[in-house]
């Protein structure tokens, strides 16, 4: 594919971002189009006015005046969405303990990192969980143009029990630092009863947050403290009256139907299926009921098992690799019954954006989704998952102008999203490869 010259790219950058225009400013063509859906166009092109697409077709597009990218056959399609990310925790194992040190990584180590999403191709990223109200603030510099990285949509802390995840994992037992204060006060939210639920939901939508999400376990599988049924409840309304989406961290398919049933929006794990347990036919028709769908995130429970098995940690490994075979059953039920309910999150904030989104991908495909469902999880269904479907994720007249070439086709191989050749969002050229 031919290298777009830098003197080309300043054009495109120059190109003007008005929504209200009319008439196309970009077009790329001579490509492979992946609308975001099931819609392949071999030999099309698509149009931008602005930030937005205005036209998809095949073949070629008459706009005078417009720029023109020749994509010589590779592929166009919608920016890519990890679903599940965490932005602000840089280390698995030792978290930020002051407002200095977190300020030190935003300004010093994050920038790199959100350009790496770029490069990578992920225009959109979905945070349910991050340290607040720093998290926030970098949201807030992407979105006025001040910082290069994608669109940052997040439920900034957790709603958890007293003593709940991630209070006695990430702020506890696993932060090499021992107990840390401030991750639990930047970190969590934590509730006991309905009132402190519904008055915590206030005051976090006050405070700016996207989403929600909070942590339902059974009790015999947290050591920590877990949400009793009407605080979890309470929190799902709390959330819908403020008109955000609500998003739970469940493992246990018991639990998970107990959440579908209350109005949960989405699971951000794939609950593990065990073999005492005859729940998972139960929770993947109520899935399909609600259309409910849930981020994968394989990547961190398979990448943990390694590094805790790389450190002596036989134990915990084994705990990884227990869950990871619960939670690919799980799976495979899903992909069977509706595929359009999965979604690719990676969780992985120890490996590099592009790194953790490979490596999902390629799970993915171990795990026998296709090419093309593994692409819909990425970019069509991510958005709906988020409740930005009439927004992003499919190429479609309206929608923001939010895509990516890559180098061949990634609806027969999905490895060829490593080979990102252009990155735009909202009709910018924001990324050319050398």
């Amino acid at each position: 594919m031919p290298r777009i010259s830098a003197l080309l790219l300043l054009a495109f950058l120059q190109i003007p971002l008005a929504t209200s225009a009319s008439e196309p400013t970009l077009v790329v063509e001579n490509a492979r189009v992946f609308v975001g859906d099931v819609t392949v166009l071999e030999s099309g092109s698509i149009a931008v006015a602005g930030d937005r697409i205005v036209t998809v077709a095949e073949g070629t597009i008459d706009a005078p005046g417009a720029s023109r990218i020749d994509a010589a056959g590779g592929t166009v399609m919608p920016g890519l969405i990890d679903t599940h990310v965490h932005l602000m925790m840089e280390n698995l194992f030792e978290q930020p303990r002051s407002d200095a040190a977190m300020a030190e990584y935003v300004e010093e180590r994050l920038p790199e990192r959100l350009r790496d999403y770029i490069e990578a191709g992920i225009t959109t990223v979905m945070s349910p969980g991050d340290y607040w109200p720093f998290v926030a603030g970098v949201r807030d510099r992407v979105r006025e143009g001040g910082l290069l990285g994608p669109r940052i949509y997040t439920a900034g802390r957790l709603f958890t029990a007293p003593d709940g995840h991630p209070v006695f994992t990430f702020c506890g037992f696993l932060d090499k630092g021992g107990p840390n204060p401030w991750c639990r006060e930047h970190l969590a939210v934590e509730v006991a009863t309905p009132q402190e639920a519904s008055a915590g939901v206030a005051r976090v939508d006050r405070e700016g947050v996207d989403l929600i999400k909070f942590v339902y376990e059974a009790a015999e599988e947290s050591e920590g403290g877990v949400l009793e049924p009407e605080v979890m409840r309470a929190i799902v309304d709390a959330a819908h009256g403020q008109d955000l989406r609500a998003y739970a961290h469940i493992q246990q398919p018991a639990k998970a139907i107990d959440a579908i049933e209350a109005g949960l929006d989405g699971l951000v794990h794939i609950p593990a299926a065990s073999s005492e347990s005859g729940d998972v036919e139960r929770l993947v028709e109520l899935m399909q009921a609600k259309g409910v769908s849930v981020a994968t995130t394989l990547t961190i429970f398979d990448s943990f098992a390694e590094i805790t098995a790389a450190q002596g940690d036989h134990e915990t490994s084994q705990v990884m690799q227990g869950l990871l075979e619960g939670m690919h059953t799980t799976l495979a039920r899903i992909a069977e019954a509706d595929p359009r309910l999965i979604v690719l999150g990676t969780d992985s904030p120890h490996l590099s954006p592009g790194e953790a989104f490979h490596r999902e991908v390629a799970l993915l495909g171990e795990n026998g989704l296709s090419a093309v469902e593994i692409l819909r999880a990425a970019t069509g269904q991510a958005a709906e998952y988020m409740g930005l479907g009439n927004k992003l994720g499919t190429l479609e007249a309206g929608k923001f102008a939010d895509f990516i070439i890559v180098d061949g086709d990634p609806t027969t191989d999905p490895t060829v999203l490593e080979k990102v050749v252009v990155v735009a969002k909202s009709g910018e050229i924001v990324y050319a490869r050398p």
